[in-house]
């Protein structure tokens, strides 16, 4: 993109908004952010330990937008490129998983399921998107992300990642309440950021693009045994004290793996391990705690 252009840019406040703000500010052409945020003050905190000529290419606006009201507005403004942030939870379940899922593949979302309405608002946001695409020529693209963390990762979050992690910091025993069966798909959250960028800069319009390392690609219990015995040297072990996922209140398992090839092909190469991705956050925990 070229200098003095103008980006607008959601969810300044969370993890993958907040790492793409800094990661553009640091290295994209000089340009000025809009950030609708919920709340100014949360926003600014945030972002106060940039230096001056930094944040004041910052205008925080506090308001609330849904998926449609951006497309909308990215119609009248003729924008140049946007980008969609969906997720892997869009392909439901899956049959005969044995190969990897390329992104012209979906497959159930149970409607009597009441979390279905993540994956269910990511598909329609996703058809908004479709539609915008192909009626009014908005340059969209999508972005299914996998499940991203490393540096940057916000302490509070309690998914399992963040569970393993607290564990090795407390030298605990990693502790299962299922069989760990599920599979796992994940990227680091800098690999992350940069997928994005990639497919906002050479994505093809109203495609979709999994963000994932392959190499990152395993089972729950899997990477338990991997953190306790690489991340924790061995000083801490794995339990399993519970085996039925669905009456513990867990997703079923699920056998769900993500293809890169077609975001790779655009010239992204992820970078970072699960090992690098915990210790990461591990470092991140003891600045902190």
């Amino acid at each position: 993109m070229k200098n003095n252009y103008t980006l607008l840019l959601t969810g300044a406040t969370g993890m993958i908004g907040g790492s793409l703000v800094r990661r553009i500010l640091e290295h994209e052409a000089p340009c000025q952010m809009i950030l609708p945020v919920r709340d100014i003050g949360k926003a600014e905190k945030l972002y106060e330990d940039l230096q001056d000529s930094d944040y004041q290419r910052l205008q925080f606006v506090e308001m609330q937008m849904g998926t449609k009201a951006i497309l909308e507005l990215a119609r009248k403004k003729q924008v140049k490129s946007m980008v969609y942030l969906s997720s892997m939870e869009v392909y439901g379940r899956m049959k005969d998983t044995d190969g990897l899922i390329s992104e012209d593949q979906l497959g159930n979302i149970d409607l009597k399921e009441p979390r279905s309405c993540y994956p269910l608002g990511k598909r329609m946001a996703e058809h908004y998107c479709y539609i915008y695409c192909y009626e009014h020529k908005i340059p969209v693209k999508i972005a299914r992300l996998a499940q991203t963390f490393g540096k940057g990762v916000r302490l509070a979050d309690s998914r399992v990642y963040m569970q393993f992690a607290h564990a090795v910091h407390e030298s605990r025993d990693i502790v299962l309440k299922t069989r760990g069966m599920s599979m796992g798909n994940y990227c680091a959250l800098d690999d992350a950021v940069e997928g994005i960028l990639t497919i906002l800069h050479k994505g093809k319009n109203g495609e979709a693009y999994n963000v994932v390392n392959e190499s990152n690609t395993m089972r729950i219990g899997e990477m338990a045994k991997l953190v306790a015995e690489k991340v924790a040297k061995g000083r801490i072990g794995v339990r399993v004290e519970g085996e039925d996922a669905v009456k513990n209140g867990y997703a079923p398992d699920t056998d769900l793996r993500l293809s890169g090839r077609k975001l790779r092909e655009l010239g992204w190469e992820p970078k970072k391990g699960l090992e690098d991705m915990y210790r990461e956050v591990l470092e991140a925990i003891k600045e902190v705690i």
